[in-house]
């Protein structure tokens, strides 16, 4: 969302991003009835705009979260306002496919060529290359989807998770960690994570 002009931010500009920055952070700890009157004032400030491309942008926020959060929802709402190449483009990737990396956002590209070589090793070096926390489990979520993922993908985005204070993600790579240890016949590394997932679910104290 720019300005038109060198001018100071309009206030739906303003209100948008603080009202997408609180709805990112209520969700990812856990509050989804906040989350949910974030998100509304943001969408209703954004629509003010008519602008069809960042409603778009508004919807793709609420997907990625879901995709950080392994939540396997398709972004039908932001497929409703398509036709803006790089949008078009960011939802493609949040729904595990293959795209040009070159209108994505610059964190994710060198994710999406470790992806196209299927190598779980690359991918997880990249992944902990992407500095901004939110970034980083968006794109542990697209690995998920596009299956190069191993158990150190997972304690990835459950360690980004846990330091950050995010319930919601935490919760559901928790329970793929728990997964893959017992498939593995790890039991004491599973039932380490399930002692914090308890703690987590307030279980124990």
């Amino acid at each position: 969302m720019a300005a038109c002009s060198s001018q100071p931010s309009p206030a739906w500009q303003n209100v948008a991003y603080t009202q997408l920055a609180n709805y990112t952070e209520s969700y990812l700890a856990g509050d989804e009835r906040l989350a949910g009157i974030h998100f509304d004032k943001a969408l209703e400030h954004i629509s003010k705009t008519g602008d069809p491309a960042l409603v778009g942008r508004a919807w793709l926020t609420r997907c990625a979260l879901e995709t950080a959060a392994l939540i396997e929802t398709p972004c039908d709402q932001a497929k409703e306002y398509g036709g803006d190449p790089a949008n078009d483009s960011y939802r493609a990737m949040l729904e595990g496919a293959t795209v040009k990396s070159d209108l994505l956002p610059a964190q994710y590209r060198d994710l999406m060529a470790a992806l196209a070589k299927r190598s779980t090793k690359e991918v997880n070096i990249v992944l902990a290359d992407i500095d901004e926390p939110v970034s980083r489990l968006i794109g542990v979520g697209v690995a998920l989807k596009r299956g190069t993922f191993d158990t150190a993908t997972l304690e990835l985005a459950a360690d980004c998770a846990s330091k950050n204070g995010w319930k919601t993600p935490l919760a559901a790579y928790l329970l793929r960690l728990k997964t893959a240890y017992g498939a593995a016949g790890q039991s004491d590394k599973a039932a380490a994570v399930e002692a914090r997932f308890e703690i987590l679910a307030g279980d124990k104290k």
